[in-house]
């Protein structure tokens, strides 16, 4: 497969189509639908080659989850018609609306959404925050630095949406853009369903936030995009509201999310302003938004703490990318040279079920596997000569600590082909390259400060913010 290519092809398809212009009951539907369209076309592309993992829970899984799937739904419905009517009882003015995305990661001994919590903990400081989610989180994580919080769970808006009846020009749309997608691509899309699915339950959430928006009346609105945040976005610029994007993980210009055609005709919403970690990332923002460089603090926080300045052993840090065909590379070239030692670290996801996905791996003299977090990712980073892995956020955080980098080619080497260009990295296709560059004895390259991460990120977001707000 090759990405680029898909990328490229499917942007000339957009612009073809002036497909920004076609609406559904009034409303410009393509810039909300595109990321899912073009997520699933990929997955037809690949078949059954798909480089990722998807564990099939068991029977008694299932009724477990079902069971507890219900009661989670009641909990949402109470918590949500609660929170939404003391809001709009209490009718409070903010600074900052914040729309959060991403679950919960435990740092310090706290579950805290990772992409946001410290910004979010700075900002409170001095600003009235509204934090808004659609997933439900059980901690009050939010609420303990100060900020105000409300739910909206996306499987609310998911369910109504099932109810909804799609008139004969709605579905005679549907039906077009189907056999326009089938006839251009030759892959049999279900364009229904990711109407169903994302298209309606967005269209609530909008019209809910809408109102959200006119009763706080915010100065600023904030958000980390996940992809299905286009109801926020649209509402923010739809009701002159600034809106700021936070870069939360790994973009590119060929990542849907943040990418648009150079010719587009028609109606899309994206953010005022980014906040990007460095200034590596400006291009990789190819729409018309001032690019911003702050920093990332979890970056700053454990590159402090982790900060070891001591020799590096002879050894691998490998990113688990929950892919089987990978861990297999990883732990063969483990075998063809006994001096290396090999620490194999597994996702979070992947602490539970790795010797059901991956049956061939063994910790061994000199191949360790990592199913836990007891130490730092950035440790681990600072004692090994070489990161190994296909695409991860690691790869700017180990290049960023001195430590060089070995990144595996795959499918979708195309995010991140840019840094072998300019140097930065060493490409592998086998278990001999990967040792025979290993064994190479050159200097990591050097990275100036500001390139992925720019320091002191918090500082720098309070300063920005505050500009904005003045």
């Amino acid at each position: 497969m090759d990405l680029e290519k898909n990328v490229k092809n499917f942007f000339e398809f957009e612009s073809k189509n002036t497909l920004f212009k076609n609406k559904i009951n009034h409303v410009s539907y393509w810039d909300i639908i595109r990321y899912d369209v073009f997520t699933e076309l990929q997955n037809q592309i690949l078949g059954d080659n798909k480089p990722y993992i998807y564990n099939k829970k068991s029977f008694v899984e299932k009724s477990l989850s079902s069971s507890l799937a219900f009661f989670r739904f009641l909990y949402q419905c109470l918590r949500f018609i609660i929170s939404f009517f003391s809001f709009a009882l209490l009718r409070k003015k903010y600074d900052i609306v914040f729309y959060a995305t991403g679950g919960r990661k435990v740092i310090d001994n706290i579950s805290i959404n990772p992409y946001c919590f410290f910004q979010l903990k700075e900002l409170a400081k001095s600003k009235k925050i509204l934090v808004i989610e659609t997933d439900l989180n059980f901690d009050r994580s939010f609420q303990k630095i100060g900020c105000d919080y409300i739910c909206i769970p996306w499987i609310i808006m998911r369910i109504i949406s099932l109810f909804k009846y799609l008139n004969k020009k709605e579905r005679n749309e549907i039906a077009n853009l189907q056999s326009l997608l089938n006839k251009s691509f030759n892959y049999v899309l279900d364009v229904k369903s990711i109407v169903k699915n994302n298209f309606s339950p967005q269209s609530l959430l909008n019209s809910i936030i809408k109102i959200i928006l006119k009763i706080s009346d915010p100065d600023l609105t904030v958000l980390t995009n996940n992809g299905y945040s286009k109801f926020f976005l649209k509402a923010s610029r739809e009701l002159g509201i600034p809106v700021i994007e936070l870069q939360h993980g790994d973009t590119s210009e060929f990542d849907l999310v943040t990418s648009y055609p150079k010719i587009t005709d028609g109606e899309y919403w994206v953010a005022n302003r980014v906040f990007t970690f460095g200034d590596f990332w400006h291009d990789r923002y190819n729409f018309d938004s001032k690019i911003v460089s702050i920093g990332n603090p979890i970056f700053d926080k454990y590159t402090k703490k982790f900060n070891l300045n001591g020799n590096k052993e002879k050894s691998v840090l490998c990113i688990s990318v929950n892919s089987v065909n990978f861990a297999r590379l990883i732990f063969n070239a483990s075998k063809m040279d006994h001096s290396v030692r090999f620490y194999f670290k597994l996702r979070d996801s992947e602490f539970k079920n790795w010797k059901q996905n991956y049956p061939f791996l063994s910790n061994t003299e000199n191949f360790t596997i990592i199913d836990n977090n007891h130490r730092h990712l950035y440790f681990y980073v600072q004692i090994c000569n070489y990161v190994v892995t296909t695409i991860s956020t690691v790869i700017y955080e180990a290049l960023s600590q001195t430590t060089s980098v070995i990144v595996v080619k795959d499918e979708f080497f195309s995010l991140v082909k840019r840094l072998e260009t300019i140097g930065l990295i060493k490409v592998a296709k086998s278990e001999k390259d990967i040792i025979r560059l290993i064994k190479v004895d050159s200097a990591p390259p050097k990275v100036k400060k500001n390139f992925f991460y720019k320091p002191n990120s918090l500082v720098n977001l309070v300063r920005e913010i505050d500009n904005i707000l003045k």
